[in-house]
């Protein structure tokens, strides 16, 4: 039992392990060497060197002597000896044949007396033997005798520990067990309200983010400083270590050292379940203050105000906060927070009555500036055309059995846009010239030319003194502007999209005009494959106005895109450069402006004095940008579709 106890503790107990074993390892290989270096060799009478086949000789020289001894033995005594030197002999062929002694095959047999059978000479071997005998007995005493103080030690240090872990506790040691188990409890409490604090935390900040919640940055910050101060503080980290060394000591039954360190856990852990209370209220706070400051810059740059001394004391408030904030005083820097965020409110009411001023008379300006805007719109009325939405579409332009300059025929493709029901009226043109104080090419009369006329005798050509107030027939204010030039047009369209600002007019594009013309039809006139009677104004139409002068707007009826006199009435200017046919010719709504002749322009429709075989869709003239006769007009366009306005109508 004593032996069992010994090694139990010795396996237990590493530092006299490492001490005793030094020991047994040099008594070893002492007696390892005494072995194979003297025993044997001397046993056999050998000297070092000596071959496989001496050692096996000399061994059976031996052997055959001491039978021959034990044979002739008188005493049990000396037959044991005898006996025991047999063994000897075999261990030291053993030794010598399995060893590792220098090589064996380096003697001669011959040096070994295989005669030497006196009884002195046995008698000196058995001597020798004894002595051997002797020293190994004394190293195995010294050997047995360190063993058996280390295990007196451990046997002792062993049942002190296990006295230790066992015995019956004290009162005051009870007491002590009892509090530290119930503050153990309370601290695994308290950690498992921070972990649930931190899930709920982020479960929240999860939802706000996938609702896009006003909150999501208050949540966000409000994570941000938990984990900096709280969850994975190193205030955290050390009260976990210091956990692990109270549980060590409980377990060691230090009861009193396990108890104050669990007191020293708890009070952590306690003080950072009340940072994290006060983490909680810094982000709400900053966030209100925050906000009214906002509110307050936006007031103070909206109306240009001084900072009042609220303001100023305000911002340092501010300021103060965001520095306890970052290190970590949390209370403190909520209380600053909420007093800056009283400071910008008090600075907003500090200002309330000069805001007030101010916001009524910038009221007054807004209303004025509504007026002035009702009154530019009503204005506006009176010089744009009123425009109408044609749909998006694709038509077949020009004909196969009409002139060169109509063909090849190509598909155009054309985005919405809104044209002019009606050509630019003389009313309309005299509020442009009006307001904008412009002055036709007629007027000018620099090349001394005037305008174009048809005179009731049938003549043709230009004439001094007329432009598009004196036109050589009475014309209403309803009647199609004549005598203006593609140059005096472009200059109207030009000023009317600079008045409206929003809105971009330009003059209707070739393709524009025939799509709008055709009306989804593909006959030859856009009435059909006739002209019909009395439907537009032409040499032969049928009309009260034929070959005498422009009809009124609005005086026949609307085609399917709502629009008036599509053929007929005025020749009406576009924006297009002329070209001789439709080779490389767009295939959308846009002016074809590239290569051609500039310096012409397209004229489509046919006039009140023009054939009817002028009248067609297809039908395409030209003219010089700077003429202008009192049979030509125009009509425009607006690329980019609006809803029509009121004041459009």
């Amino acid at each position: 039992m004593l032996g069992f106890f010994v090694l139990y503790y010795i396996c237990l107990n590493q530092s006299i392990l490492s001490k005793i074993t030094p020991l047994l390892l040099e008594v070893y290989k002492s007696l390892m060497e005494s072995m194979d270096k003297t025993t044997a060799l001397k046993a056999l009478s050998l000297e070092e060197g000596a071959s496989l086949a001496a050692v096996e000789k000399a061994y059976n020289a031996k052997i055959h002597l001491l039978e021959k001894r034990i044979e002739s033995a008188d005493n049990d005594s000396l037959k044991t000896t005898l006996l025991d030197l047999c063994e000897r002999m075999s261990q030291a062929r053993d030794v010598l044949s399995w060893g590792t002694p220098v090589a064996l095959d380096a003697a001669k047999s011959g040096e070994v007396d295989v005669q030497a059978d006196d009884r002195e000479d046995i008698h000196s071997f058995i001597k020798s033997q004894e002595k051997s005998a002797q020293r190994k007995r004394s190293l195995i005493i010294l050997l047995l005798s360190v063993i058996l103080l280390a295990g007196t030690a451990g046997y002792t240090g062993f049942f002190q520990i296990m006295w230790d872990r066992h015995r019956p506790l004290t009162a005051e040691e009870s007491v002590s067990y009892e509090l530290t188990k119930a503050m153990q409890s309370e601290v695994v409490e308290r950690k498992q309200s921070l972990t649930a604090a931190r899930l709920i935390l982020s479960q929240q900040l999860a939802q706000a983010l996938a609702e896009e919640s006003d909150q999501l940055p208050v949540l966000q910050e409000t994570l941000a400083l938990a984990d900096k101060s709280v969850f994975m503080s190193p205030k955290r980290e050390a009260l976990a270590e210091m956990e692990l060394k109270a549980e060590q000591q409980l377990h060691e039954r230090q009861f009193f050292a396990a108890e104050k360190n669990y007191r020293e856990v708890q009070t952590g852990l306690t003080e950072l379940q009340d940072t994290f209370v006060e983490i909680q209220r810094v982000p709400v706070s900053h966030y209100a203050a925050r906000k009214v400051q906002q509110e307050w810059k936006d007031l103070q740059q909206e109306y240009s105000l001084n900072a009042p001394t609220e303001a100023q004391e305000a911002e340092v408030l501010f300021i103060a906060a965001e520095d306890k904030k970052q290190q970590e005083i949390y209370a403190e820097s909520t209380q600053d927070y909420d007093a800056a965020k009283d400071k910008f409110l008090a600075a907003q009411m500090a200002v309330a009555d000069e805001v007030a001023s101010m916001q009524a008379s910038l009221a007054a300006r807004r209303e004025a500036r509504a007026r002035a805007r009702a009154k530019r719109l009503a204005w506006l009325k009176t010089v744009t055309p009123t425009m109408v939405d044609i749909p998006a579409g694709h038509f077949s332009m020009g004909d196969s059995q009409g002139d060169e300059d109509a063909q090849p025929v190509h598909k155009v493709d054309l985005a919405a846009f809104r044209l002019s029901q009606n050509e630019v009226t003389k009313m309309r043109f005299q509020q442009f010239v009006k307001y904008s104080g412009y002055v036709t090419e007629a007027e000018k009369n620099t090349d001394g030319l005037g305008c174009a006329v048809y005179n009731s005798d049938g003549s043709w050509g230009w004439r001094e003194g007329f432009n598009w107030q004196n036109t050589s027939f009475e014309q209403s204010d309803r009647d199609p502007v004549v005598c203006v030039s593609w140059n005096d047009a472009q200059a109207y369209v030009d000023w009317l999209s600079k008045e409206w600002k929003e809105r971009s007019f330009k003059l209707v594009s070739e393709s524009e005009w025939e799509y709008a013309a055709r009306a989804t039809g593909t006959s030859k006139y856009p009435m059909g494959d006739s002209l019909g009677n009395n439907k537009t104004v032409c040499d032969g139409c049928g009309s009260a106005w034929d070959v005498k002068r422009t009809a009124p707007a609005g005086s026949f009826a609307l085609n399917k895109f709502k629009l008036h006199a599509m053929p007929g009435n005025v020749w009406e200017w576009t924006h297009d450069c002329w070209h001789d046919d439709y080779k490389g010719a767009p295939k959308t709504n846009s002016a074809w402006l590239s290569e051609g002749d500039c310096g012409r322009r397209v004229l489509r429709g046919g006039s009140w004095f023009n054939k009817q075989q002028y009248l067609q869709s297809a039908y395409r003239g030209s003219n010089k940008t700077n003429y202008r006769g009192n049979n030509l007009g125009f009509r425009i366009s607006e690329s980019d579709p609006k809803p029509v306005l009121e004041s459009d109508q």
